[in-house]
């Protein structure tokens, strides 16, 4: 019964009916004369009008009918005329009509008739049905999933196997078994129809003790015991039981591995167990096969849901099976709910992230000086990825976002870059605190030295004091101001400044005034560097005036035999200077060090958040989208920092 012909057929009056009286009763109703011809009773020839073959079984051939009593065309099964007599093949033709009629569910074909046509072979007559089965689906999608995955996607699939679960469980209440079942003996309709075809094994045991239908009688029919070691069913799809030729303790749990057998193929496109003989089929039914998909079908995203749902239909042991293929159903019913659930947040995230990307549109193109068209982009991101985690339209416009910045600051950002400036600035002013209190380190030397003016020493170290006061002010501060390091700034410069009465404008001083400087540059915000770089390079120029009109202690002396230092505030001996000038090199160097180590520590920090912001953010976008990532950049990229 495969898909070979139209599934819908125009309906037609059978002959005779032209010719038909009518009449009407007074309330309009129909009523046949009972002289109409169709009302005669017409033998086998007259009745049935040959037309295409169908299929061919081992037992019977199937070929489709016009039905001239009715005007219908139908589906006759008879008894194979080219084999020899077989009484046993008649009785179990006549049963698998009697058990077929008596199993009335919409998903079993009906049965019309059952008789002996003239020829003496029996038949049984049936409704014609139209589909395709799962057998030539599976094998579409296979070969050409273009063409099948629209109608036969796996919702529909999961709900088409439902309904077969349904089928066999009514079967089994009635206590029948079907024990073929296979992808082949399952057809879907044109119109939602699913029918479970050739109930040719099946066998009769004991219905249920709490089944809602009556059971199935066929008393008038003798019955054969199957022998035991007979193959009965379809090597593949048969359960182990009923490979060991066991059909007498076979029950419902063998239908239920035949199911999980079809919806692992309905899943990964293959059949559970591969062999090319029957005996290899046999031999991996017996020893069970792998189900985890990943490594049997890579190819294929099965969740994992469904694939816990295969291993227990598929277990050796009955027992730890389903107990029933209501339960079987009851579990697939579970996941397309489930599914179908996801299928209505997939919708309400397109409908989030669509308005997401118009409003990342607007973003760019139209004035937004509050924000507000990224504000609602963003939230409607954040609602469609918390809807749908892989929806593609909703990361699209995240990152049309993140790659096109908003040409000023949001009101957020730049308070907390303020709270970041202002908590920066306490901490380098306790900091410059405790490294302006550090010149008192060098008191020693001059003392060792030998001072010859104490107004440029005690000026010294009364504006370090000053200066060293001022720091620590502006570091307890909630919220420090400008004034205030602008003010630590000056007098830092003016502290530094009276070290020229040592040696001079041009050793020493310069070298520390530079490294206050850039200290204060490195530290400041934009618009207050250029005052940091003005007061060193101002501090500078003047004490070369200074130094020129002779207002500085001390000097230079220039000959053919070089440029001498002469003693300004204190005296120049030769071991306290060296290592005055040693222990002043090593402090610049430490002094301007600490600071640019301190700012490339907090550089590769925000470096790296930076990367592990963008990582994470990565990682919220499908694969798909965002491509492979090149390790080398990342390497490259930790080397640097």
């Amino acid at each position: 019964m495969t898909r070979k012909d139209s599934p819908s057929e125009a309906p037609t009056l059978p002959s005779g009916w032209e010719a038909s009286t009518i009449a009407r009763d007074r309330e309009g109703a129909q009523e046949v004369s009972i002289a109409n011809p169709a009302l005669a009773p017409l033998d086998f020839a007259q009745r049935y009008l040959a037309d295409q073959v169908l299929g061919e079984g081992g037992m019977g051939t199937v070929r489709v009918y016009l039905d001239q009593q009715i005007g219908r065309r139908i589906a006759m099964k008879v008894i194979r005329s080219d084999h020899p007599p077989d009484p046993h093949a008649r009785l179990r033709f006549v049963r698998e009509a009697m058990l077929q009629g008596q199993l009335e569910h919409p998903s079993v074909v009906p049965v019309y008739d059952l008789g002996v046509d003239p020829d003496g072979a029996a038949y049984f007559t049936m409704k014609r049905v139209h589909g395709v089965t799962l057998a030539d689906i599976v094998d579409g999608l296979r070969a050409r999933p273009a063409e099948f995955a629209g109608p036969y996607s796996r919702r529909r699939l999961l709900t088409a196997f439902s309904s077969v679960c349904l089928a066999i469980n009514f079967a089994h209440e009635r206590g029948v078994l079907h024990r073929d079942l296979k992808p082949g003996n399952i057809m879907l309709g044109h119109y939602g129809e699913v029918y479970v075809l050739d109930w040719g094994v099946a066998r009769l045991r004991g219905p249920a003790d709490d089944a809602p239908s009556p059971p199935i009688r066929i008393d008038p029919v003798p019955t054969q015991r199957t022998r035991a070691g007979a193959l009965l069913g379809t090597p593949g799809y048969m359960s182990p039981e009923q490979a060991r030729g066991e059909h007498a303790t076979a029950g419902p749990a063998s239908d239920v591995y035949a199911l999980g057998a079809i919806l692992f193929e309905l899943l990964a496109l293959k059949p559970l167990h591969e062999g090319h003989t029957v005996e290899q089929l046999i031999h991996s039914t017996l020893r069970g096969a792998d189900v985890q998909f990943p490594p049997c079908a890579p190819e294929q995203d099965v969740p994992v849901e469904l694939e816990q749902i295969v291993v227990k239909a598929t277990a050796l042991d009955p027992a730890a099976r389903y107990p029933s293929a209501r339960a079987l159903q009851d579990e697939i019913e579970r996941y397309l709910d489930g599914e179908r659930d996801t299928e209505r947040r997939a919708q309400q995230a397109e409908i989030h992230a669509r308005a997401a990307v118009e409003l990342a549109e607007r973003a760019r193109t139209e004035r937004d000086a509050r924000f507000e068209y990224r504000r609602h982009a963003m939230r409607e991101i954040g609602r469609a990825l918390a809807l749908d985690p892989d929806s593609g339209l909703a990361t699209d416009a995240l990152m049309k976002l993140l790659a096109q910045p908003p040409p000023q600051l949001p009101p957020e950002v730049e308070t907390e870059l303020e709270q970041s400036n202002r908590d920066q600035i306490r901490r380098l002013a306790r900091i410059g605190g405790f490294t302006y209190l550090s010149l008192f380190v060098y008191l020693p030397f001059f003392l060792w030295s030998g001072v010859r003016d104490w107004r440029w020493v005690v000026a010294l170290y009364a504006l370090a004091i000053a200066t060293s006061a001022v720091s620590f002010w502006t570091g307890r501060r909630r919220e420090p101001s400008n004034r205030g390091v602008l003010a630590v700034m000056v007098l830092s410069n003016a502290t530094l400044a009276t070290t020229a009465a040592l040696f001079g404008a041009v050793f020493v001083t310069p070298a520390i005034l530079a490294v206050n400087t850039m200290a204060f540059t490195l530290h400041l915000r934009r618009r207050h560097r250029v005052y940091a770089i003005a007061t060193g390079c101002g501090t500078m120029l003047l004490l070369l005036g200074l130094q020129m009109g002779g207002l500085l202690p001390g000097g230079y002396v220039f000959g053919p035999a070089g440029m001498t230092v002469t003693p300004g505030a204190i005296d120049l001996p030769r071991l306290p200077t060296l290592v005055f000038l040693s222990v002043v090199a090593v402090g610049t160097v430490l002094t301007a060090a600490l600071p640019i180590t301190r700012v490339r520590e907090a550089m590769a920090e925000m470096e790296q958040r930076v990367y592990v912001y963008t990582w994470h953010l990565r990682e919220m976008v499908p694969e798909a989208i965002r491509g492979p990532t090149d390790p080398s950049v990342s390497r490259d990229r930790s080397h640097a920092a």
